[in-house]
């Protein structure tokens, strides 16, 4: 288009074209003045070269955007102009060809001297002035999130796992070559970092994929059942064993057996543990008959287990077998580079357990998230993101809908010392899940309640599951 107008913007007159070809948004100008889209942008003739007829004077009219499949889009704008008022990210789909196509369209009257308005508060509508439309396609945008921010290489994924950043190919090329081997891992990394995933991605690769996945997290095990979770047990071998039950080596053989927070196992059990990956064999609790099972250990353990060898806590026997290849995941702040990718994807996940269209987070949220420490690494940013997603009712996620303690870093440790202050069993929970480095059962025990009891009434004072290990 040959015309150039000018667009008032209070301090001064633009040219409209200038701002139109440097816009990633479609970008349409309605003149009441004739009926007609006087200025359309280079996208906007990408998106709508299907739709648009070019009309008298090289216009594309008003008659063409009403008609055909692009009547959604049609009766959104016709709207607008006949109501003078704002849209924000209002979505509308059209079909272009047999393909559904999702656009985002916002409208604002053009007021002032140069396009005829007035000069009041287009909120209220302004039926006089004319319309800019800013027209978004938003049906790849995740293509086209990945490429901005990691070029046209797109995103690097293995098995569950999501990342481009150094650290993380470095693990995905680790990964891809111990898969194979039936050698024993072990998984260093801190709370939160997705420790199973990787033990997930390696039992995947496999030869053993088609076998079966047995995650123990062997902290939450109660010490006088562990044994029998993991060796089984036979009828009567203690009081309420009323049958025989297979353990989770049992269950896993053929597969693989991931053994989380290994470092919480007493000696006794290690001793066992010992056996199991040295000779393939153990009996069941209460039993003497040998069961030989084909599995494959794999570990993790937020602790220094060197340390606790040292200081006899931890076989050292069982240390040098587990850890025949030592795999160190990064935590999320050493790779924020990876978070719009990951925020990607929970979003996709959430769109459709919650059957929404959430586009994505908004350039500032993303700002905001990456800025962050994230003690709980990709588990509080999973959380962090539902949380907001809940929360959101447009189609991006903006900063004031995640958690106050990521908009305003040490929020929550100064309401918890409100809440101390002000006494109350709240308080007294988050102090001790705090004293207690966020271990559940010793809070238990220093509250004098049972474990299911704190649990339920965590829930009911909305205090997360890892709080105290991310303070």
């Amino acid at each position: 288009m040959k015309e150039t107008s000018n667009l008032s913007t209070g301090t001064g007159t633009i040219e409209t074209d200038t701002i139109v070809r440097h816009m990633p948004d479609a970008v349409l100008i309605y003149s009441r003045n004739g009926n007609h889209f006087r200025t359309a942008g280079p996208e906007a003739s990408r998106i709508f070269s299907h739709i648009i007829a070019e009309g008298d004077g090289g216009h594309p009219s008003f008659e063409s955007m009403m008609g055909g499949q692009a009547e959604p889009l049609g009766k959104l704008i016709g709207s607008v102009i006949e109501s003078g008022r704002k849209v924000h990210n209002q979505t509308v789909e059209i079909e272009l060809n047999g393909d559904r196509i999702l656009l985002l369209v916002s409208a604002c009257p053009m007021t002032g001297p140069e396009t005829g308005g007035d000069t009041g508060d287009s909120s209220e509508g302004n039926v006089n002035a004319d319309i800019i439309f800013f027209i978004r396609d938003i049906s790849h945008s995740s293509n086209r999130a990945r490429e901005s921010v990691f070029g046209s290489g797109g995103q690097q994924k293995f098995g569950d796992l999501i990342g481009s950043s150094p650290p993380m190919s470095a693990l995905f090329r680790q990964i891809s070559r111990i898969a194979p081997s039936p050698i024993s891992a072990l998984i260093y990394g801190e709370t939160g970092t997705g420790k199973e995933l990787i033990a997930r991605s390696i039992h995947s690769a496999s030869d053993r994929s088609e076998g079966p996945f047995i995650p123990v997290h062997c902290s939450g095990l109660p010490k006088e059942l562990i044994e029998s979770e993991l060796f089984g047990h036979v009828k009567g071998a203690f009081t309420g064993a009323n049958k025989d039950r297979p353990g989770r080596f049992e269950t896993a053989d053929g597969g693989t057996v991931f053994l989380d927070e290994i470092a919480t196992l007493n000696l006794e059990i290690q001793s066992k543990l010992l056996r199991v990956i040295q000779e393939h064999e153990f009996e069941r609790l209460g039993s003497s008959e040998t069961i030989k099972v084909d599995i494959r250990i794999v570990s993790a353990t937020n602790r220094d287990l060197r340390k606790m060898v040292m200081e006899g806590l931890f076989r050292e026997d069982l240390y040098y077998r587990i850890k025949v290849v030592q795999l160190r995941v990064p935590p999320l702040r050493q790779r924020t580079e990876d978070i719009p990718l990951m925020v990607e994807s929970f979003i996709g996940e959430l769109n459709a357990i919650h059957n929404r269209r959430v586009i994505g987070a908004s350039p500032q949220s993303i700002r905001v998230l990456m800025s962050y420490s994230w003690p709980g690494n990709v588990r509080e940013l999973r959380n962090a993101v539902e949380h907001a997603f809940v929360l959101s009712r447009s189609p991006y996620l903006e900063p004031d809908d995640f958690p106050d303690e990521i908009i305003s870093p040490g929020s929550e440790t100064a309401m918890d010392d409100q809440l101390i202050s002000n006494g109350g069993e709240e308080a007294r929970i988050r102090q001790s899940l705090r004293e207690c480095r966020g271990c559940r059962a010793t809070t238990a025990r220093s509250l004098r309640m049972h474990r299911t009891t704190l649990w339920r009434k965590m829930r009911e004072y909305g205090i997360p599951g890892d709080y105290g290990k991310r303070l």
